[in-house]
């Protein structure tokens, strides 16, 4: 209730990602949809933790509140695995960045105003010794899946429901601002830690 929120106003100052980790077909996509509506599709960039490693990775995300990157997999390669950590805690830490577009200048942002969920079957191996970048977690994890009895019709119904979504958000988004910080789960809390 709280990152939905928070999605949808353009504050960064928390400095922290959704993590969304549980087993397949568990609402994690569906939220993203949702999520997708409330934003809006032209605020909302679908980055892989991949692309985000290479030259041109950070170019969807220039003019975006929101990168969703659905279904993670970095991979092993030590390389790609340094600098998605490198990438993900300068852009949620709110440093300036030097965006490389293809068949343009480079462009130099004070920051990119965008905030990250990440969904994943399994947690990511994101190997970061200074503890930076699990810092900057939130894990929501889901645990129940729903395959082979899914509810077809899910999205459509939850669409149909979009303004009560909106006003449950800015309760949570009332509520995070007066707190001051995130709740966290026990499970959220120990998925960070490993």
């Amino acid at each position: 209730q709280e990152f939905t929120g928070l999605f949808i106003s353009r504050d960064t100052i928390y400095q922290k990602i959704l993590g969304l980790i549980g087993p397949r077909r568990s609402g994690k996509g569906t939220y993203g949809r949702i999520l997708r509506l409330l934003v809006g599709a032209e605020n909302v960039a679908a980055p892989t933790l991949s692309g985000l490693t290479t030259d041109f990775g950070l170019q969807c995300l220039l003019n975006k509140s929101v990168a969703i990157i659905g279904d993670a997999n970095i991979g092993s390669k030590a390389g790609d695995v340094t600098r998605a950590v490198e990438r993900l805690k300068s852009i949620s830490g709110e440093d300036a960045q030097s965006v490389n577009r293809k068949g343009r200048e480079y462009v130099e942002v004070d920051k990119l105003n965008v905030r990250f969920v990440i969904m994943a079957n399994e947690l990511q191996n994101l190997i970061d010794p200074t503890g930076a970048l699990s810092s900057r977690f939130i894990y929501l994890i889901t645990t129940q899946s729903f395959f082979g009895r899914e509810n077809n019709h899910l999205f459509d119904e939850l669409r149909k429901e979009l303004p009560g979504i909106f006003n449950w958000a800015m309760i949570g988004l009332q509520n995070l601002k007066k707190r001051g910080h995130f709740l966290e789960s026990c499970v959220g809390k120990e998925t960070r830690d490993m």
